[in-house]
């Protein structure tokens, strides 16, 4: 039996009885409902790299028998699903991620089958759009801007209409790098990750929440290399993922405490499901080289995530910080 904390002893035993409401859930104010969402809907969209391996990494969709291809011949990573489950939006590069890079990122719209793309952003030379991150609501997509001359460390957390229309800043630019948004269920908080430079060791990576309007701006937690971040339903705990030498851990980060949990090892860029009961991650367990990773789903058992199953018969990826977002019909 491992012992946990009073708090997280009940946070835990909460996950259970979110789908019933139970623990004092909030309610969503999301106003589309997922469809399409039978036994062969979509249950998660990740990055494989093309069959070639030539840094032309694709979006695919996996679905509870297989994986389907998304982007086609586009260069494409991060997707995150829309809250109706029927398009993702995707950052597509201009050019690869071998060498030295796209010279340009931008973000697009396309629909689960690969239809009716459209651009989101202009993708100007120099600009690098990243972390898209689709509002529970429909109405509006966060992401993270470098824009030319801001140099590394400068990245900015923005908004833009699902829509299309004006990119505005969520909170003004200050010299820090701050990326991975990720939004509360009733759309009006996000968290995201800020980094700042590091000589050697770990990267100093700390877990930030702020209004959708800029407003009431406040640190959580410190957790070094952290590089993705996720919100409960219940919208009291966040999922934090670290990355760091090819490989990471998993944590559970209380909002009004700020206590840090490790999770799980040897796993990464975790996600919960819609109802929160599951976590879908990327893990170590079971890879066939000790650099590549497998595609998993587990629970929270006391204070650990316990595997579950491997998802989507997915092969072996070599990149998951290119992203994974899990459907509103996990």
């Amino acid at each position: 039996m491992r012992v946990v904390g009073p708090r997280l002893a009940v946070l835990v035993l909460c996950l259970g009885a979110m789908a019933a409401g139970g623990c004092g859930s909030r309610e969503s104010t999301a106003t589309s409902a997922p469809t399409d969402c039978d036994d062969g809907g979509p249950v998660l969209a990740l990055n494989r790299n093309n069959d070639e391996m030539q840094g032309l990494a694709e979006v695919i969709v996996a679905r509870r028998g297989g994986v389907e291809l998304v982007t086609g011949d586009w260069v494409a990573t991060k997707p995150s699903f829309s809250p109706d489950g029927r398009s993702l939006v995707v950052v597509r590069a201009d050019g690869d991620y071998e060498s030295a890079g796209p010279d340009s990122t931008s973000l697009w719209i396309v629909d689960l089958d690969g239809t009716n793309p459209r651009s989101l952003t202009d993708g100007l030379p120099g600009d690098y759009d990243d972390y898209p991150a689709w509002s529970p609501d429909g109405a509006t997509i966060a992401f993270s801007r470098q824009t030319p001359g801001a140099g590394a460390y400068k990245r900015q957390v923005v908004t833009v209409p699902a829509e299309g229309g004006d990119v505005d800043p969520v909170i003004p630019n200050e010299g820090h790098d701050d990326i991975a948004p990720a939004w509360s269920l009733d759309s009006q908080q996000l968290a995201f990750i800020r980094a700042e430079p590091s000589a050697q060791g770990p990267q100093a990576t700390t877990v930030w929440v702020v209004g959708a309007d800029g407003t009431h701006l406040r640190a959580v937690a410190a957790v070094p290399d952290a590089h993705n971040v996720t919100w409960h339903p219940s919208g009291e705990i966040l999922l934090v993922s670290t990355f760091s030498a090819e490989d990471g851990t998993v944590l559970l980060v209380d909002l009004d405490t700020g206590t840090a949990t490790q999770i799980a090892e040897h796993a990464t860029f975790a996600a919960w499901s819609a109802d929160g009961e599951t976590i879908y991650y990327f893990t170590k367990e079971g890879a066939q080289q000790p650099s590549w990773w497998r595609l998993a789903q587990g629970q929270l058992v006391e204070d650990r995530l316990e595997r579950q199953q491997d998802v989507g018969r997915i092969e072996d990826y070599l990149y998951p910080y290119f992203g994974l977002a899990v459907s509103p019909c996990a």
